[in-house]
């Protein structure tokens, strides 16, 4: 989720280079052969929705609640996954990544609960076989509904979010031959359909 509120200064993302992400070793990688969560993303034509009273004192409360002690305690049971956060224009501000494993489940609940970090939630959408496992748990303790995700609908979606989103996530790999000819394709980042997402068998990459 949105983890921080980003000054100007640092709206702009800078662009990573492929050996610097090194992909082969990405924990981006290792998501998606797991069932652990995945970014979904749906698509909607605006989020001034979110720009209320009511989730502004919820996003502050989350930012204090980060920074507290009982914050540090979430995060000493979660998994940040730093070099993946990037700042999102459309979002107005920075995406975070974090997921721990399931035996933590029912604290990490009970923290979400006891700081009230919960109340402009009504539905969260979930897939692989936690969707139906923890549905009931989430309605029961939390008053959020479950609702399942095709997998590999919401992988497509965050891919596509995350290439219209942020800078240097587009990779081109040069021939093994350099006397092989090149195409030059001028890349228009405010539209990038129609495209082709293809999966590398055995790289456990799309």
């Amino acid at each position: 989720g949105l983890g921080e509120l980003p000054p100007k200064a640092q709206s702009a993302q800078k662009g990573v280079s492929l050996d610097q992400r090194r992909l082969s070793s990405s924990p981006a990688r290792e998501d998606v052969l797991s069932s652990l969560a995945k970014p979904t993303i749906k698509r909607v034509k605006s989020l001034q929705f979110l720009d209320t009273p009511v989730c502004t004192k919820t996003l502050r409360a989350f930012y204090d609640f980060m920074a507290s002690q009982a914050g540090n305690m979430y995060i000493s049971s979660a998994v940040h996954e730093k070099d993946l956060a990037f700042y999102a224009p459309s979002l107005g501000g920075k995406l975070h990544f974090l997921h721990f494993q399931t035996k933590d489940m029912d604290r990490v609940l009970r923290l979400i609960r006891q700081h009230q970090l919960h109340h402009t939630i009504t539905r969260l959408g979930c897939t692989g076989g936690g969707s139906f496992k923890y549905k009931d748990t989430f309605e029961k303790q939390l008053g959020i509904q479950v609702v399942a995700i095709d997998e590999m609908e919401g992988l497509v979606r965050g891919l596509e979010f995350v290439v219209s989103n942020v800078v240097g996530e587009c990779y081109t790999y040069k021939p093994c031959h350099e006397d092989e000819d090149e195409d030059n394709i001028d890349e228009n980042r405010d539209y990038f359909y129609p495209h082709r997402e293809e999966e590398i068998p055995g790289a456990a990459a799309s």
